[in-house]
């Protein structure tokens, strides 16, 4: 009983080792724990990984953050699915103001073989408005090839933005200008 348990686990494996639709494609960002000063912008990067011989034509996912910490400034569609002069659109809706970001884009190429096996799908622009953390996390309503197929999605990961003050050292140095300031000043 026990070799014909192995002996299945074995085929299994086999026979799912060459098919590209058990590939383990994972959504991720980079960096993963981002902190911004308060006022200041934080770039994230959106990023698929293991395509493998997967090629990924068009996606819909929503981006999720806390709005009270938080302020989306804009996206950027990478070159993934082709650029955006008539190989690509982006078709998102972008932010919808309660700390939710649509991005959507759809491959008008017919040859994606060169893809990478992992490459960013868009970079997300924050500015930290308030101090505190605020959750990324991904939502997929689809993946999908070229064919019209999806690709299913083994790991979704998140990030923890991290907003914090200004350092004391900022402020430190600042009142210390302001002070060579006065004084040049009143040499003068």
């Amino acid at each position: 009983m026990k070799k014909l348990v192995l002996m299945a686990i074995v085929l299994c494996g086999l026979l799912t080792a060459g098919n590209p639709a058990m590939a383990t494609v994972a959504l991720s960002f980079d960096p993963v724990d981002p902190v911004v000063s308060v006022g200041d912008s934080i770039t994230v990067n959106l990023v698929v990984s293991g395509l493998e011989s997967l090629d990924l034509s068009t996606y819909d996912l929503n981006v999720s953050y806390d709005s009270g910490i938080l302020s989306f400034s804009g996206y950027a569609l990478g070159s993934g699915l082709g650029n955006s002069t008539g190989e690509s659109f982006d078709i998102g809706l972008g932010d919808d103001g309660f700390g939710q970001i649509n991005l959507c884009e759809i491959s008008m190429l017919l040859d994606l073989n060169s893809q990478e096996d992992s490459f960013t799908l868009a970079t997300l622009t924050f500015a930290g408005i308030a101090l505190g953390s605020s959750s990324l996390t991904i939502s997929v309503s689809e993946l999908g090839d070229a064919l019209g197929d999806s690709i299913a999605t083994c790991s979704i990961g998140s990030a923890n933005v991290n907003v914090v003050p200004i350092p004391a050292a900022a402020w430190l140095f600042g009142s210390g200008l302001l002070g060579l300031a006065g004084l040049r000043k009143r040499l003068a």
